[in-house]
């Protein structure tokens, strides 16, 4: 039987090296989103006169920012602040980030054409796991002490200014870091370097991985929270559901005030929550799962659990989803934390990046 050329040329380009280096396997969602990217991204938002705000992961809802700004709409009982609506905002000109978003739909194009060329079903069942003896109730223990402490700092401070605020958050950012690496020294079996994978001995493969991840989901993302967005214009406009969008009180911030507030704002998004956030969900939470669950399984449910805690920002969900899903699937790739922080913190810059040049 002759084989194709055509067929065979592009297996051997992209089964090669490039293939090996390069991390395709993202996430399965990415496949299976794409064409719905693509459509958000190229006909919905042109045509929309004001567009969402963008996804940004900061800090989970019991740690949001309490705002003395007025609002329209109040966010869930639970989250202990209340954020501006999102008809107040101004428009969101992703057109910006057209170079990246070519970018992560040519990987995407690439990952999808390899999955068809050399179909194989992702599995990480052989990636062993890490040794560690966490149960649900140290994971259970540190949510209720950080996130509880760190609740009731940012409502101490929820009638001072924006940089005594900001202080609050980054303090209970740091404190949930150390919290979770006390925890993490005691119970995983080679410490927190080679045993959680808070070690920078791979760091510019890590790097590399984390910057060819973050172009891949940033179409992905984007184009889920267009979509979104459209669900609930078309459900808010047969009054279906009220209103229930709320702009992130961290871009609010950074366009209300001046650059000292800009600083503390852009560390604790770009520096302290990559950290907090992928210590805490997967150093902890996910390395907990892989004790008890097979792998896939262990970053579904890891990702779940960062984008509901998210919830005072419901259009983020979704989108937020996907990103921890490609954050996890990193993490137990790689049994390192580097790739992950470094995703999160560059997304995280990217969308404070789209929010301020519109």
């Amino acid at each position: 039987m002759k084989s194709n050329p055509i067929r065979s040329g592009l297996h051997s380009v992209c089964s090669g090296r490039l293939a090996r280096v390069l991390p395709w396997q993202a996430c399965p969602a990415l496949a299976m989103v794409l064409c719905a990217s693509l459509a958000a991204l190229f006909v919905a938002a042109p045509a929309r006169g004001q567009a969402s705000a963008p996804a940004i992961s900061t800090q989970p809802a019991t740690a949001s920012a309490p705002s003395s700004r007025p609002t329209t709409a109040s966010a869930p009982a639970s989250a202990p602040s209340t954020q501006p609506a999102l008809n107040s905002p101004k428009s969101v000109d992703y057109k910006l980030l057209m170079p990246f978003l070519a970018a992560g739909l040519l990987l995407l194009a690439v990952w999808t054409i390899r999955r068809f060329m050399s179909p194989q079903p992702l599995r990480m069942e052989l990636i062993p796991g890490r040794p560690n003896t966490l149960t649900p109730l140290h994971v259970l223990a540190v949510f209720l002490t950080v996130f509880l402490i760190q609740g009731l700092m940012v409502l101490a401070a929820a009638k001072a200014s924006d940089v005594v605020q900001l202080l609050a958050i980054i303090v209970g950012q740091a404190l949930m870091m150390v919290v979770v690496l006390l925890v993490a020294l005691r119970t995983f079996r080679h410490g927190i370097y080679s045993g959680m994978g808070l070690n920078l001995r791979h760091w510019l493969a890590d790097s590399g991985r984390a910057i060819i991840a973050l172009l891949a989901v940033l179409p992905v993302v984007i184009g889920l929270l267009l979509l979104v967005n459209m669900a609930i214009d078309f459900m808010v406009g047969r009054h279906w559901i009220p209103e229930i969008r709320h702009v992130n009180d961290m871009l609010t911030i950074l366009n209300e005030n001046g650059p000292l507030v800009r600083l503390l704002a852009a560390v604790s998004a770009v520096v302290m929550a990559p950290l907090a956030e992928e210590l805490f969900f997967r150093g902890l939470l996910q390395s907990m799962l892989r004790n008890y669950l097979p792998a896939w399984p262990t970053v579904i449910i890891s990702a779940s659990f960062f984008a509901i805690l998210h919830f005072p920002n419901p259009q983020d969900v979704i989108p937020l989803l996907a990103l921890g899903l490609v954050l996890g699937y990193n993490y137990e790739r790689t049994g390192r934390l580097v790739a992950p922080i470094l995703i999160h913190a560059m997304f995280n810059g990217v969308m404070i990046y789209t929010y301020m040049m519109s």
